[in-house]
């Protein structure tokens, strides 16, 4: 027969680690990947035609929660309306890896059919990379 005090002490042990498992889970799945220039390309690009085949919601939810945070689904629709930058396909011109306070980021940038740049930056969050900015430039 086990005492009380044991029991405890055995009941804390298991608790601790699997606390100290599910901690290191998490911070293995939240840790980015790397992303290349062809695979950031993609996702910015699927994000730039949702918005010029006039579907700003599908962009707007594919973005990051701090993008969407940040601007809000109807500023979001009436910002992209506003811009003749969205009607025609971009020309892609580069994208920059880069870490910030351990994030890492992509940013890329496109000249538009009105010479603007309309730039991106790419996200890791929740195991998925993400648009969190968007600008014209």
């Amino acid at each position: 027969m086990i005492s009380k005090s044991r029991a405890g002490a055995i009941i804390v042990g298991i608790v601790a680690c699997t606390s100290l498992a599910w901690i290191g889970w998490k911070l293995t799945l939240g840790k980015p990947e790397t992303i290349d220039d062809a695979a950031a390309r993609i996702i910015a690009e699927k994000f730039l035609t949702d918005i010029r085949g006039g579907q700003p919601d599908v962009a707007w939810k594919s973005a990051s929660a701090e993008f969407q945070s940040l601007q809000g689904r109807e500023t979001f629709r009436a910002f992209v309306k506003s811009k003749p930058e969205f009607k025609t396909a971009p020309e892609f011109l580069d994208c920059t890896m880069k870490d910030v306070n351990r994030l890492s980021l992509a940013d890329l940038r496109y000249r538009a059919t009105t010479n603007k740049t309309i730039a991106l930056k790419l996200a890791w969050e929740r195991g998925v990379w993400k648009v969190e900015r968007l600008s014209i430039e």
